[in-house]
Order: C-alpha cells, then sequence, then structure tokens
C-alpha cells in the first residue's frame, strides 16, 4: 500500500513476472445519474469534474493538477461552482486544506508531465494559474511557496 485515506488507497501489485502495476482504489459518491450514451453509461459531467477537484484535494497527483487546470481554462464552470462540485463530491472537503493542496503545485516537475503532453512552458502557465487560485482562495493576495 503506498497511500491511504478516509476512501482512498493506492496500491502496487506485483505480477507474477515481476511487472508492477498502480491502483487507485475509492468509494465515490455520485451526485447525478449516470448519463446513457452509444458506448454504455458514463458519469454525468457535473460528478466527474467533482471528482477530480476532490481528487486535487484528497490526492493531489500530478494528473490532478494537470486536469483541475484543464477544466478551469475550458471556462465552462467559475471556481465557486468548482468548489461546490467538490464539496457535493468530498463532504470532508475543507477549503483551507484545498489551498494548501494547490500550493503544492510547485512540486511538479518537467520529467513529470511529460508523459501527459505537457511542455514546460506548459508546466510555467499550469503552475502560475494553481498558484493564483491558492492566492484567491487565501483572499490576501500573497503569492503562495515557490
Amino acid at each position: 500500500m503506498r497511500h491511504r485515506r478516509n476512501f482512498f488507497v493506492q496500491l502496487s501489485v506485483t505480477g507474477p513476472q515481476r511487472l508492477i502495476t498502480n491502483l487507485d482504489l475509492a468509494v465515490d459518491w455520485r451526485v447525478h445519474p449516470p448519463v446513457h450514451l452509444d458506448v454504455g453509461s458514463v458519469l454525468a459531467v457535473e460528478d466527474a469534474v467533482g471528482n477530480k477537484v476532490a481528487a486535487l484535494f484528497s490526492r493531489a497527483e500530478t494528473r490532478d493538477y494537470l486536469d483541475v487546470d484543464a477544466i478551469r481554462r475550458s471556462g465552462r464552470y467559475g471556481d465557486g461552482e468548482l468548489l461546490d462540485l467538490a464539496r457535493r463530491a468530498d463532504p470532508g472537503f475543507d477549503l483551507e486544506q484545498f489551498s494548501r493542496s494547490l500550493e503544492g503545485v510547485e512540486r511538479l516537475r518537467p520529467e513529470e508531465v511529460l508523459v501527459y503532453g505537457v511542455t514546460l512552458d506548459e508546466l510555467e502557465g499550469v503552475k502560475t494559474r494553481i498558484r493564483a487560485w491558492a492566492a484567491s482562495i487565501r483572499g490576501d493576495g500573497r503569492p503562495g511557496p515557490g
């Protein structure tokens, strides 16, 4: 077990040929019923977005920062809406802790984001936008760490 929180665990499973597979397992609440498409049932977009913001709060993996930044850049949801969706997805969502999770963007390294097709310049943009959101949440205008 690599990481564990209330309803989330990260596991590394080693197969018979010594290949390691990482698994993320979580219990997630869905506010909205699934949407039915030709390919089958999928999450309602509000649930998917809320879960992604809540994942940044609870797990703060590289992909969570990139996904939340992409959601914000889409312009489909305002920051207040994103926070409301995260609160619905995670009853333990705490704004102060979320601000600290956002500040964790500083630890992202170029080699971690390359696998997602993100360049160094794009990473700097992600960091700038996420830092600004953390400062906005703190409400004091002071920059975050780094």
